[in-house]
């Protein structure tokens, strides 16, 4: 739609993207004028920082103190100019040693530390401080430099102090040497979160799996920092299990399978041959009614088709069987199945129409329950209400009495 926005529209069209990379970018730069934003050097920022100095009457700082102040912003020229108004109001008492503490907000951010663990900016770093990185979050940091370290192109300098073009078994060499202190990071990961939790082990994991690994491929991130897609797979994973636990519960009075390994490796995959076998070889009607009767058997419903088909297609590049059948046999198969009866030994329970119900339950909870406190407040005379304020009734002169004439 933005492309044909753009070939329509006769007024200009800025698109602004972080992730030059992307798939979707990429069709998209072809029909645009590529100007590419790089971060200033420091040079070109002490310039102009020097002139806002001078404008501003302020000529007693040092030129070092100056870059330190620019590298310790992350030559972010807003949050430079904003350290040195403070540095002006202090009176210019700021020293080199103070200028290296100033740091910007955004390293606390785990996606830029992500990036900062593979710059060049910590390669002179004491382990301490490439440890700390680790620990603003032990459980996320690791994934997140998992995820990215293939991404990252390694800087390597020669005798000279030069840097030079790593050849591609050296590159090789350097993510294998990652991968293995991953690995080794990962184990210790286990045995910290284990039952006997053995916490003393978190400083070699915060080694194996933030600090060798990021000294081994330190450069620069050819794209932006990725998120993990370890949740993503931890959540299908589980997903997986509960349906393949439903399986296999519908099964059981018919499989001698010892373990639910065995029962997705070898069961599975030949029973879905055989359902989907008998939708394609014979004509629609009699290959319905053999599906049917073979689903019957098993005791297996409408939907543990679909899901053994699912647990049967493997990876990505995996072709899921039943979605190449076409949609009249489909459509045909459930209107089928749904019109006869099927005894099964378990009960079938919808949890859409189960979660529906609930919901109307609760609702009817809750009038019950506004209906009682509206009765209760009726109940409650007008005399102990709170909200209703009586007249007070006035109080009659005493009359006087009259004195004895003597």
């Amino acid at each position: 739609e933005l492309i044909s926005l753009i070939k329509r529209s006769r007024i200009p069209i800025i698109c602004i993207c972080n992730d030059r990379q992307h798939k979707k970018i990429r069709s998209l730069a072809n029909y645009c004028y590529d100007l590419r934003f790089h971060r200033p050097t420091i040079q070109q920022i002490h310039a102009a920082m020097l002139t806002i100095l001078q404008r501003e009457n302020v000529s007693n700082i040092k030129p070092e103190t100056l870059d330190e102040i620019i590298k310790s912003c992350n030559q972010d020229i807003r949050q430079t100019i904003h350290s040195l108004n403070l540095w002006s109001i202090q009176g210019g008492k700021t020293n080199l040693l103070a200028a290296k503490m100033i740091e910007k907000s955004i390293n606390n951010n785990p996606f830029e530390l992500c990036r900062l663990s593979f710059s060049s900016e910590l390669r002179n770093k004491s382990i301490i401080d490439k440890s700390d990185i680790f620990f603003y979050d032990y459980q996320l940091m690791p994934l997140l430099i998992q995820e990215n370290y293939l991404q990252c192109q390694p800087h390597v300098t020669n005798s000279a102090n030069e840097k030079r073009k790593l050849t591609d078994i050296e590159h090789l060499k350097l993510i294998s040497q990652a991968s293995d202190s991953i690995c080794l990071g990962d184990i210790c990961s286990q045995m910290i979160f284990s039952r006997n939790e053995n916490w003393s082990l978190l400083p070699y994991q915060a080694i194996f799996s933030t600090v060798a690994p990021c000294s081994y491929v330190r450069g620069h991130l050819r794209s932006m920092v990725s998120f993990s897609s370890f949740f993503g797979q931890r959540s299908r994973k589980n997903k997986n299990e509960r349906l393949l636990n439903e399986i296999e519960k519908h099964i059981c009075l018919k499989t001698t399978s010892a373990n639910k390994q065995q029962f997705n490796l070898d069961y599975l995959p030949y029973l879905s041959r055989n359902l989907i076998s008998t939708l394609k070889q014979n004509t629609q009607e009699i290959a319905i009614e053999q599906c049917i009767s073979l689903l019957d058997d098993y005791y297996l419903n409408r939907d543990d088709l679909q899901t053994i088909m699912e647990l049967n297609t493997w990876g990505k590049t995996g072709k899921n069987l039943y979605d190449q059948l076409d949609t009249q046999t489909k459509s045909a198969l459930t209107r089928n199945y749904n019109k006869t009866n099927h005894r099964t030994p378990y009960a079938i329970v919808d949890i859409k129409k189960l979660k529906k119900a609930k919901g109307l339950m609760d609702d009817e909870e809750e009038e019950e329950d506004e209906q009682e406190e509206e009765e209760q407040k009726d109940d409650i005379p007008i005399e102990e209400d709170a909200m209703i304020k009586l007249a007070k009734k006035p109080i009659g002169k005493v009359p006087l009495k009259k004195s004895r004439k003597k």
